[in-house]
């Protein structure tokens, strides 16, 4: 892949070396595309390893080439992040998104949605967040969210949608959190210690998504239930 981003804050006491001269972008606030990076970048990859890994994709381009999950991404994208985001000048959001997809899609990286979902538990935090406590402030859509979420929680049973075992890389998911994900409560997943700060199951609206999402999920599979996500209105 020939795409680079080395961008660095442009705060250095006794001076620097020119590395610019070697493509390094100096700013004078390196904030603005941190946030980029993360609720574009790394968020789309836990928003398409879910669909893959359950879905039975093992490579990422793998799960790139399946137009439901390219839909997904790409409306996640322009509906979901863009409008909440503030970009710099010198880095118009839509070209970001298209080299990111991309990417994604480029079979000479030969990632591995394993490697995408290890450790939600940890990056769900860090990369989603924020899009959703925007999302549910401003009455946003936050379909596409919940159907993530309904898709980290299925994921962490460790079986596909073809019977295939595999085993969650959650080294900092407690033993009372992996409960959660297989109570006979639907919602109880929410409730997970690093999602609970977001107190989702408190959003009546966000939890009926959720829930039937998972329902959804459980009795179709996740990628039949990714096309009637994408087919509803709005």
């Amino acid at each position: 892949e020939d795409f680079i981003q080395w961008v660095v804050e442009d705060h250095f006491p006794a001076g620097r070396p020119k590395l610019e001269a070697v493509g390094v972008q100096f700013t004078d606030d390196v904030k603005p595309y941190e946030q980029i990076k993360l609720r574009m970048l790394n968020s789309s990859h836990l928003m398409l390893s879910y669909p893959g890994q359950v879905g039975g994709y093992r490579f990422v381009h793998e799960a790139m080439a399946d137009e439901r999950i390219m839909g997904l991404l790409r409306t996640f994208l322009d509906k979901d992040v863009i409008p909440l985001l503030s970009a710099p000048a010198d880095m118009p959001l839509e070209r970001y998104r298209d080299i990111v997809l991309a990417r994604f899609a480029n079979p000479a990286i030969n990632d591995q949605n394993a490697r995408l979902t290890s450790d939600s538990t940890s990056k769900i935090p860090v990369f989603l967040s924020e899009t959703i406590r925007q999302c549910l402030e401003q009455g946003r859509d936050h379909r596409r969210l919940a159907f993530l979420l309904a898709g980290y929680a299925h994921y962490l049973l460790g079986v596909d949608d073809k019977g295939q075992r595999f085993e969650p890389i959650e080294p900092k998911l407690e033993d009372a959190d992996r409960a959660l994900a297989s109570d006979p409560d639907p919602a109880a997943p929410l409730r997970i210690s690093t999602l609970r700060f977001l107190e989702l199951d408190a959003n009546p609206g966000f939890v009926r998504s959720f829930v039937g999402y998972r329902k959804a999920i459980a009795g179709k599979g996740i990628l039949p239930a990714l096309a009637d996500l994408l087919a509803e209105p709005g």
